[in-house]
């Protein structure tokens, strides 16, 4: 199994305005949030790691450009920043699905996204080894999840159940607020028995 994080982060200006993301600041389709994506590893434990450095990378460009990043579960983006957003950005089709047929919560959210891959070698005549991402029992996982951090999603305004299968087979688990502790969350990810 490979692991993948991906934090989201709403931007303040020195004035302590919500804004949105800069150019050269990896962000959200909406343009609102900075999105701090950890490389994918081989345990939750190193996928957090790799998290946390890029996180370091970012912040000193955000620090730079004179920008705060807030980890806020939901926050209030007014109007006019909105429609900027709207002007700069396209936010792609929705393609995220739920467990419970849940509809996504209205709130301006900010979440911890977890990616999940199973890699396989198969062997073919006419291309050699090729790796692809293979089916596993993903829902017991991600019930597992909603259940452990409930309270958490329900405080954050976020709904449980909601993943996204990638165009590549990847799973990403999208329920849990940006304020989950991620190392804690390793050891329940690292424990976990995948079949």
């Amino acid at each position: 199994m490979k692991f993948g994080f991906e934090l989201e982060a709403f931007l303040c200006n020195p004035a302590g305005d919500f804004v949105l993301a800069p150019q050269g600041i990896p962000m959200d389709d909406c343009g609102w949030l900075v999105e701090y994506r950890g490389e994918p590893a081989g345990t939750a434990t190193k996928a957090a790691g790799l998290l946390e450095a890029e996180r370091q990378r970012v912040n000193r460009k955000l620090s730079l450009l004179d920008l705060k990043p807030v980890l806020v579960p939901y926050a209030k983006i007014d109007r006019a920043t909105k429609l900027a957003a709207r002007r700069e950005h396209t936010k792609g089709l929705l393609r995220y699905q739920n467990l419970y047929g849940l509809k996504p919560t209205t709130a301006d959210a900010a979440g911890l996204h977890i990616s999940f891959t199973k890699p396989r070698e198969i062997n073919t005549q006419q291309l050699g080894t090729v790796v692809v991402n293979q089916l596993w029992d993903f829902p017991q996982l991600f019930r597992a999840l909603d259940q452990l951090y409930a309270k958490e999603i329900k405080a954050a305004k976020r709904r449980p159940g909601f993943y996204e299968i990638k165009e590549d087979q990847r799973i990403e688990y999208r329920s849990l607020p940006n304020t989950v502790d991620v190392w804690a969350l390793t050891d329940f990810l690292d424990g976990w028995r995948y079949c």
